[in-house]
């Protein structure tokens, strides 16, 4: 995922688009045993917290992801030439 990641936000920077893209990718885990899923349907609920919509969770910013202050976080985009920085992880549910 993270190579076709790479070679999508590429394509966007070699021809930005007219308006704000907002790219989500989702990594959702914890769910309970049992519990179908939608990859659609948790999309839209990291959606929905990002865009203040209701959904219970919350947006953790990058500076508070390191576990402690000795950690160096990076992007792993920075090994392709692109360094945006830390994306914000977006929590839903009452999870983390």
């Amino acid at each position: 995922m993270l190579v076709a990641a790479t070679y999508l936000i590429r394509a966007a920077t070699d021809a930005p688009p007219d308006r704000d893209v907002r790219l989500f990718e989702g990594l959702v885990s914890f769910k309970p045993q049992g519990a179908s899923s939608s990859h659609c349907d948790d999309v839209l609920k990291l959606r929905s917290v990002v865009w203040g919509e209701g959904a219970i969770g919350r947006i953790v910013p990058p500076e508070a992801l390191a576990a402690s202050a000795d950690d160096v976080l990076m992007s792993a985009f920075q090994v392709a030439g692109m360094n945006y920085g830390i994306s914000p992880v977006v929590v839903v549910g009452g999870y983390i």
